[in-house]
């Protein structure tokens, strides 16, 4: 199980490509609807950062800190659930 940190991708494109493959496809659509619930809960009109933003810093196109550990915390916890899997399958003997 590989988990990522900011650190490891910040200036690096070959960890970052790798990154970008482990993303899910939905991984914008989901980054921005948590931006427009926590906007709604500040009672701001529009979220901080536009799905143009997020994909963009996924693709390696922009720096942004704040979306880039966003999308690191949802790649990190779907490799843990895949580790989970894989336990759990090993342990009923399929």
């Amino acid at each position: 199980m590989k988990l990522y940190t900011y650190k490891d991708l910040k200036n690096n494109p070959e960890k970052m490509k790798e990154f970008r493959k482990k993303l899910p496809w939905n991984f914008a659509s989901y980054l921005y609807k948590k931006y427009e619930l926590v906007a709604k809960e500040q009672g701001l009109d529009k979220p901080k950062y536009s799905l143009s933003t997020i994909r963009k810093v996924a693709k390696g196109e922009r720096n942004n800190e704040a979306v880039l550990k966003d999308l690191i915390k949802i790649v990190n916890a779907r490799e843990k659930v895949k580790d989970i899997q894989i336990r759990l399958d090993k342990g009923l003997g399929k």
